[in-house]
C-alpha cells in the first residue's frame, strides 16, 4: 500500500486526501498546506477570462441511502457554453457553488449532508481546495468581501451566528454571540467595512435588519416588526439597504431603507406574488435584478433601485438566479427545458437569449466571471 501511493502522482494524494477527510469529516489543514506548497511547480490547467461557474449534477450519482438525492459538482464553462469542466470532481459528494471572486482569484463552495453542511475554498482553476469552516453543525448563507480575502456566514451551533473568517480558514470572528441576536443573510457593504444581516430573538420572531462593523461594534436595528425581512444587499454607495418584506398572506416585495435607519421605502407591489431572493444589483449601481414567482410561473424582473421602470425580462414557465454580468451589458441566469435546469444568457434588455449549457442535466446558481 505505501509503495502504491508513492508511485502515485501528487496531484493524485491530494485528491486521495481531500477525498478522504470530506468522507470522515477529518480537517488536515496543516497537512493539505504542506503539501499545496510543495505542488506550486507544477503546471495547472488555466481557466479562460470569459467564464461561468455554476452548479451541477453532470457527474453525480444517487445517493446511497437516500436514493432520490443526486449528487452535485461545482463546474467551470466558456461563456458561449463549451468547455464544460468539473473543478470538483468528487463522486458521491454534494457541493454546491456559493461564491466567486476575480480579485482573489478563489471560490468558495459548500459540502451538504444529511449530518452537516460546511464550506470550503479553492482557486478559480479548481486546485488549492481546503476546508475553511467547522464541520460540526451547519454552515450556510455565506458570502465574499469585496476583495475576495475574508467571507461571512451562518454557523449554527446550537444558535446561528454571523461569523467572518479568511478565506483560508483562519481569523475567526464572532459578530453576534455577544449581542445575544440569531442571524441569517450576512452581506459585506461594497466598502467592506460593514455587514447587513437579518436577525431575531427568538426563533418565532420576526426577522428584523441589521447592520453592523466587521469588527463586531456597532450594531443597528434598522427595521421593526410590521414584517418579517430577509434578504438584504448593500445599495453601490453604502448608503442604503435593499431587502425582501413577507407576511403570511400577503406575499412579499422589495423595500429599501437608509443605514442610518432613514427612509423607510416599499419599491414594489406584486399582488400576492413573491420574491425569489437573492436580490442582484446591476455594477453601475442603478437596476435591481430578481425573480418574481405566483402559483403559475416564475420569471426575471428589473427595476430602478427606486422601485421605477420595472421591466419583465423572461415570459416562460420557470426562470430563476439572474446575474449581471461584469460589465452589466449580459444578464445570466436559469430557465427550466425539457424538466431540467438549463443555463441561459440573454441582453440586459431581455433580448438574445441563448442557451448556454445546453445539456440534460440540471445546472444551477451561475456566477459569470466577465
Amino acid at each position: 500500500m505505501i509503495f502504491s501511493i508513492l508511485e502515485m502522482s501528487l496531484n493524485n494524494l491530494i485528491k486521495i486526501i481531500f477525498n478522504e477527510y470530506i468522507n470522515n469529516g477529518i480537517i488536515f489543514f496543516l497537512l493539505l498546506i504542506s503539501i499545496s506548497a510543495c505542488n506550486e511547480n507544477i503546471v495547472e490547467p488555466e481557466i479562460k477570462t470569459n467564464t461561468i461557474f455554476y452548479t451541477s449534477d453532470k457527474d453525480g450519482n444517487k445517493d446511497s441511502i437516500l436514493t432520490s438525492i443526486i449528487n452535485h459538482d461545482v463546474f467551470s464553462m466558456s461563456s458561449n457554453g463549451e468547455d464544460q469542466i468539473n473543478l470538483t470532481n468528487s463522486p458521491n459528494k454534494n457541493f454546491w457553488l456559493t461564491a466567486l471572486s476575480t480579485v482573489s482569484k478563489k471560490i468558495l463552495f459548500s459540502n451538504s449532508s444529511p449530518k452537516a453542511s460546511y464550506y470550503l475554498s479553492m482557486n478559480i482553476n479548481g486546485t488549492q481546495k481546503r476546508i475553511v469552516t467547522s464541520t460540526l453543525g451547519r454552515n450556510f448563507d455565506a458570502s465574499l468581501s469585496p476583495d475576495g480575502q475574508y467571507f461571512v456566514f451562518v454557523f449554527q451551533h446550537p444558535q446561528n451566528d454571523i461569523v467572518i473568517k479568511n478565506i483560508n480558514g483562519t481569523t475567526v470572528i464572532n459578530l453576534t454571540s455577544k449581542y445575544k441576536i440569531e442571524g441569517v443573510y450576512p452581506k459585506f457593504s461594497y466598502d467592506g467595512e460593514k455587514i447587513c444581516f437579518t436577525g431575531y430573538k427568538t426563533f418565532l420572531a420576526k426577522g428584523k435588519i441589521f447592520i453592523i462593523d466587521r469588527n463586531g461594534s456597532n450594531l443597528r436595528q434598522l427595521t421593526d416588526d410590521t414584517l418579517s425581512y430577509y434578504h438584504n444587499i448593500f445599495s453601490l454607495d453604502n448608503k442604503q439597504i435593499f431587502f425582501t418584506g413577507w407576511r403570511k398572506g400577503w406575499g412579499n416585495e422589495i423595500f429599501s431603507i437608509n443605514v442610518d435607519g432613514s427612509n423607510y421605502k416599499q419599491l414594489t407591489i406584486g399582488n400576492s406574488q413573491y420574491i425569489n431572493a437573492p436580490l442582484n444589483l446591476s455594477p453601475d449601481g442603478k437596476k435591481l435584478l430578481f425573480s418574481r414567482f405566483d402559483e403559475n410561473s416564475s420569471n426575471i424582473f428589473s427595476m430602478d433601485i427606486d422601485g421605477t421602470n420595472l421591466i419583465q425580462l423572461t415570459s416562460c414557465k420557470e426562470a430563476d438566479s439572474p446575474i449581471y454580468t461584469q460589465d452589466g451589458r449580459k444578464i445570466i441566469y436559469v430557465k427550466k427545458v425539457n424538466d431540467v435546469f438549463q443555463i441561459f444568457e440573454m441582453n440586459s434588455d431581455g433580448t438574445n437569449k441563448r442557451n448556454l449549457s445546453n445539456n440534460n442535466y440540471n445546472n444551477f446558481h451561475p456566477i459569470p466571471n466577465y
